[in-house]
């Protein structure tokens, strides 16, 4: 049979061809199968071909598929529910002695971890161990498998590639539409329908559109296996939107902004929210229709209470489709306190009286008051609380017996019956003091029937059976979905990953920061374990989050809103995402980060304008804050310093090149960071610490190996003993690293796997240079005084190789995204460069390169001189310069020095950043004039 892609942008009409196909398999007699990511796509296919009269192709999610047809022609085993994956997990966690991973086991997020881990690997074979970490997952792993094997289950990943194998289960054509990428297992399956069915696959991908980029491998391994690709062609841009989704990621022709994009920053949390309602209001009374608003975040169930508030507060019809924490609804947290209680062998008052205080237990309040009264005098303990709440009445009683019962019974028949007794009791209760209408009674619905979905799976697991505990470990993590968008006729509230294929007029896109939408979030901890494991980790987390953006842009018809915060509500600046600054650069000729505002309109919430405009949460607090809010009468001038703080900073004293560097970036934030000083309270090993671990490591490494009289360098020959004298120091280095929890410990053996693959490069890297000296340290404090163009330095250079004619300093960087010696003017980037005019001074050497070089990627930029120093194809030819040109790079930073020397002498500290980008560290970009526009 045959495989057949079809691939286009967004909306560039995909799903017709896709249809086309089905219709006519169709009418040649055939059944046909549309495979959809999700409900919500499953109920708009059929819509539509109801819409069209179309009868007999069958519509449904490749998950509700996959099970169906296992259940037909698997082997006999149940695929495991996602609430038992951690239960059983812990169990196999539980046989297996861990040193390596010790620490990391005993974190709250350990097991949800591993149990991920568990799933996405069960298909596939794992790669040989090579440290003591891989070791103990592996034997993690395989407890786990020989749990599932016991019980008879089945991860859902494996039996969609046991499927595969499986001969004429398939019906002859098998559509598959709106997904933005296939699962590995789920591809594998794809080729192996293929083999026995006409199979057609459409997907958002368009070669060479940085959009779609995360997509490029999947499709290149699609055509390897033999598909046949069709590409639907975009059409010509017609408005600013279809200009937008040409150019964004890429900028080649700007964009002409007709108003169609804006740009919304907010102060805070609440200012978030309060921009979302007023732009979704705003959108309506332009003559938007409700249902065609939607307000979309990365991560929504957070905001959907205080957003369902505001909406009713400001008399906005609103729907929502977005998933919550079972133990983070109302209905949720009664739920586990109670069964907490009545788990414990010693139950606290602290959590009774929270699930008495609570609607759900039909206790009269005043009754709860006066009865904690008691207990505060008289301090029951144990059982005897229990005994005592019983008296609160019959509805309590009942809940707690309920409660005493299921914990204490393991999960079979007539326990099934005990919770779904208990759950109706807790609901009706709360049923019967408020109602049930608005968000809080769609939220506790959802939660009803996810504790009934959660009993039921974790009742089926055929040999295993879960203990009381151990359910209520499962309910507080099971997700809540939350949906009233089927009925619903309001603004759409949803998050990013459920907007698919959907279309809407206006896109109010939130969440814009760093930290929660943005390419530059870290790789989950389970991908980068799988990847450790040598199984395949679908796409890369920077390529996936930028097509689920690019996916939600597109969204939008006529009007799309992007949102942020700028600020938290003390004032401290919150990054941008990188979308925010992609889609802005899109309208520029020259990007944003470099220079120039975005011409974009913008809208702006700060904290003062907060304090009126905000949307009342509660009854009477605008008027209470209308009247206590008043105009400031006057405001200290900024710019201007004390007579005694411009006095210490005209003494003349060392610098570090990294502080001059952020002066010259923007004098204000260096005034910030360097002289006020800002630090965190808590100690974590972050970036930095991975960076002067790795440091360390190296360091020490080249000093044994020149001990051992192996001389500077590794000789091929030797690379197998250098290695485990690494990995000695390594070790031995991680006990005074202090890494704390799977993530830390990760970064640890990641900063390891880094050293020992720089080590391994050394062997080539720079022929005729040795690297003699490591962390050289210079100042007047170290016997090394330093002074270039009247300034006095001090530092500590990470590496000097040496060689006949000269010498080639060596900076480490923890990114893969460096910048060569042009960076000097367009982004302050100074160190490497002093760093060599300062070992010059020292050592009295010629300095022939100043280069960067990448610990994750072994990329090395800076400037060097040409001829005299190879790199063995890891620079650009771009850094390569002539001896005059890279004295004269040498000249343009002793210069710059000097500039930013004398203006902190001066005092001169104004907001004055050399680059829009220099803000995006600056920790009072909220609250700075100059980020304020």
């Amino acid at each position: 049979m045959s495989l057949t892609l079809i691939i286009g942008r967004p909306n560039a009409g995909k799903t017709s061809p896709l249809h086309a196909a089905l219709n006519e398999a169709l009418a040649q007699g055939a059944s046909p199968v549309l495979l959809l990511p999700s409900e919500p796509d499953v109920e708009r296919a059929v819509s539509e071909f109801a819409g069209k009269r179309t009868v007999g192709i069958q519509a449904t999610t490749i998950d509700s598929w996959v099970c169906a047809q296992w259940s037909l022609y698997g082997d006999g085993r149940s695929i495991v529910a996602g609430c038992a994956r951690p239960l059983l997990m812990s169990e196999a966690v539980s046989r297996v002695r861990m040193e390596a991973l010790s620490s990391a086991s005993e974190k709250p997020g350990f097991l949800g971890v591993m149990a991920g881990i568990a799933s996405r690997a069960a298909p596939f074979a794992l790669r040989a161990a090579r440290q003591p970490m891989d070791v103990e997952i592996e034997a993690v792993l395989r407890e786990y498998r020989a749990h599932l094997d016991a019980a008879g289950l089945i991860e859902a990943t494996e039996a969609t590639v046991l499927l595969g194998g499986l001969p004429r289960l398939a019906p002859r054509v098998i559509a598959l539409n709106r997904f933005t990428d296939l699962s590995p297992a789920q591809e594998s399956l794809v080729v192996a329908l293929a083999a026995d069915a006409e199979v057609i696959l459409a997907l958002p991908y368009e070669p060479g559109h940085a959009g779609t980029e995360a997509l490029g491998e999947q499709v290149q391994r699609l055509v390897e296996q033999g598909a046949l690709v069709r590409q639907v062609a975009a059409t010509e841009p017609r408005t600013e939107l279809d200009s937008l989704e040409r150019e964004v990621f890429r900028a080649v022709t700007p964009v002409i902004p007709s108003g169609a994009v804006v740009l919304a920053e907010a102060a805070g949390a609440e200012a978030e929210i309060t921009l979302a309602v007023r732009l979704a209001g705003r959108a309506i009374a332009d003559g938007y229709s409700p249902e065609r608003v939607a307000i979309v975040f990365r991560e929504a169930g957070k905001r959907a209470a205080a957003l369902s508030a505001a909406m009713a507060a400001e008399g906005l019809p609103l729907s929502l489709d977005v998933s919550v924490r079972f133990a983070d609804t109302g209905f949720g947290r009664a739920t586990v306190v109670l069964l907490d209680a009545c788990c414990a062998s010693d139950p606290r008052r602290e959590g009774l009286l929270a699930f008495l205080q609570s609607p759900y237990s039909g206790a009269d309040p005043e009754a709860v008051r006066r009865l904690d009264l008691v207990w505060r005098r008289k301090r029951p303990e144990g059982r005897a609380l229990l005994s005592s709440a019983q008296t609160l009445g019959p509805v309590v009683a009942g809940a707690l017996q309920l409660a005493r019962h299921v914990c204490s019974a393991g999960l079979d028949e007539s326990t099934v019956v005990k919770w779904g007794e208990l759950a109706s009791s807790l609901l009706q209760a709360a049923y019967a003091r408020r109602g049930l209408e608005g968000y809080e009674g769609l939220v506790d619905a959802g939660a009803h029937r996810a504790l009934l979905r959660v009993v039921a799976d974790l009742s089926g697991l055929g040999g295993w059976t879960a203990s009381g505990r151990g359910v209520v470990s499962a309910l507080a993590a099971a997700p809540v979905t939350v949906s009233s968008h089927v009925s619903g006729s309001g603004v759409l509230l949803t998050e990013a990953h459920r907007v698919r294929a959907r279309r809407f007029d206006v896109v109010i896109l939130g969440g814009l920061s760093a930290a929660e939408f943005s390419s530059e979030r870290p790789e989950p901890l389970e991908s980068e374990m799988l990847r450790r494991l040598g199984v395949p980790h679908g796409v890369e987390e920077r390529l996936s989050e930028r097509l689920l953006f690019y996916m939600v842009a597109t969204r939008a018809r006529h009007r799309l809103c992007l949102l942020r915060q700028s600020s938290d509500v003390k004032g401290g600046a919150i990054r941008p995402s990188a979308f925010w600054e992609e889609v802005c650069d899109a309208y520029a000729t020259t990007p944003v980060t470099g220079s120039g505002p975005c011409p974009l309109p913008i809208e702006r919430l700060g904290l003062v304008d907060l304090a009126q405009a905000a949307p009342s949460f509660l009854r009477g607090r605008r008027e209470e804050r209308a009247e206590g809010v008043s105009p400031l009468q006057s405001r200290p001038r900024r710019g201007e310093l004390a007579d005694e703080i411009a006095g210490r900073l005209a003494v003349p004293r060392e610098y570090t090149v990294s502080e001059l560097e952020t002066y010259l970036r923007c004098p204000y934030q260096w005034f910030i960071g360097r002289a006020v000083r800002p630090h965190a309270i808590d100690a974590e090993f972050g970036a930095r610490e991975k960076g002067m671990y790795t440091h360390e490591v190296l360091a020490s490494f080249y000093k044994r190996w020149h001990e051992l009289e192996h001389g500077w360098r590794v000789s091929p020959g030797l690379l197998s003993e250098a290695i485990d004298l690494l990995d000695e120091i390594a070790a031995h280095a991680a006990d005074g690293a202090h890494a704390v929890g799977l993530a830390e410990e990760l970064s640890l053996a990641t900063a390891h796997e880094q050293a020992r693959n720089l080590l391994v490069d050394d062997v080539s890297f720079l022929p005729g240079f040795e690297p003699r000296y490591h962390e050289f340290a210079f100042g007047l404090g170290e016997g090394r005084p330093v002074r270039l163009n009247g300034v006095d330095l001090k530092g500590r250079i990470d590496r000097i190789d040496v060689g006949a004619d000269g010498l080639v300093v060596v900076d480490y960087k923890n990114g893969s995204d460096l910048k060569g010696h042009k960076s000097i003017h367009t982004s302050m980037q100074l160190q490497v460069v002093a760093y060599g005019a300062a070992a010059r001074r020292c050592l009295g050497r010629p300095i022939l390169g100043a280069v960067y070089r990448s610990l994750k990627s072994l990329a090395t930029r800076g400037a060097w001189v040409v001829g005299e120093v190879d790199l063995c194809g890891h620079g650009k030819a771009v850094d390569a310069l002539e001896p005059e040109a890279f004295e004269a790079v040498l000249e343009d930073v002793g210069d710059l020095l000097s500039r930013a020397a004398a203006g902190i002498q001066a005092g001169r500290v104004v907001r004055e950043p050399h680059h829009s980008g220099a803000c995006g560290f600056c920790p009072v970009r909220g609250v700075c004039e100059e980020a304020r526009g």
